[in-house]
């Protein structure tokens, strides 16, 4: 009888949301598990068997959700990097380093403190995903991540083929839509050069887009995500754009949220 392929799904320091948009695929998960067998995932197993990295299983697919924050996240991340063929990251703080990359952007200590009232000393690394320790296969980008792209991640790594998420910005998903323009009301808004796929759901309740989704492949992000001091001629183009409706402080405190500003 033929093994069925082992999947394991990781958390690194994260809010975990991306995990529960796993578990709200709901019966589709459960008949697309029928055709795996799943080794880690503390919301379907028990918890206190999932994340430990001495007993972390071999597997087919890791996905991973969360940044690596700590020397335990680091250790347990390069554990699931000897232990799977393939690794995926999930969601944007394994992505690109989630909102913990804010503190990049200031005095870490100094956020630190602010955070923890009582603070002497913690772990404070420099936020970022987790391909600045391992190789990567493949990415789910979002915050949270689109379940249903999770399914089909998980298909076509299962058929061993490389999952593809079309190259259009969130501008599209609105004009198809037929979804009001935010930058046009005078508001920050970065869909028009966020890699689209999320049905523009933010622009759709009202919110701008932030970028959660990471930059479109041809504004050429860095390694780790970050943008380049010199972009292509669309990223300027609505960074002029901007300037003309909010201050540089405000278009830069956008850009922090998901780790997108220049550094």
């Amino acid at each position: 009888m033929k093994q069925k392929p082992k999947i394991a799904i990781i958390s690194l320091t994260s809010c975990e949301g991306c995990e529960i948009a796993v578990l709200d695929l709901g019966a589709k998960l459960l008949e697309a598990l029928k055709n795996v067998e799943l080794v880690s995932f503390k919301y379907m197993m028990e918890a206190s068997l999932c994340n430990k990295r001495n007993e972390l299983p071999s597997c087919d697919i890791a996905f991973v959700e969360g940044s690596p924050a700590n020397k335990k996240d680091i250790e347990l991340l390069k554990e699931v990097r000897k232990k799977a063929e393939k690794v995926i990251a999930l969601g944007h703080c394994a992505h690109l380093g989630g909102v913990q990359r804010m503190k990049n952007y200031g005095d870490k200590e100094k956020i630190a403190k602010s955070v923890y009232k009582q603070y002497k000393k913690i772990e404070n690394n420099d936020g970022g995903g987790i391909d600045k320790y391992i190789k990567v296969d493949g990415v789910i980008p979002g915050c949270p991540i689109t379940k249903d792209e999770f399914l089909r991640s998980l298909i076509a790594a299962l058929a061993g083929r490389e999952f593809e998420i079309e190259e259009s910005p969130v501008c599209y998903e609105c004009l198809n839509n037929s979804y009001e323009c935010l930058l046009q009301k005078g508001e920050i808004c970065l869909g028009p050069v966020t890699l689209g796929g999320c049905g523009a759901i933010c622009v759709k309740s009202g919110q701008a887009c932030w970028g959660c989704r990471g930059f479109l492949p041809e504004v050429l992000p860095l390694r780790d995500g970050a943008c380049p001091v010199s972009t292509n001629a669309k990223l300027e183009n609505l960074r002029s754009k901007l300037k003309e409706i909010a201050s540089e402080e405000d278009i830069e405190g956008v850009e922090e949220i998901f780790g997108l500003r220049r550094d």
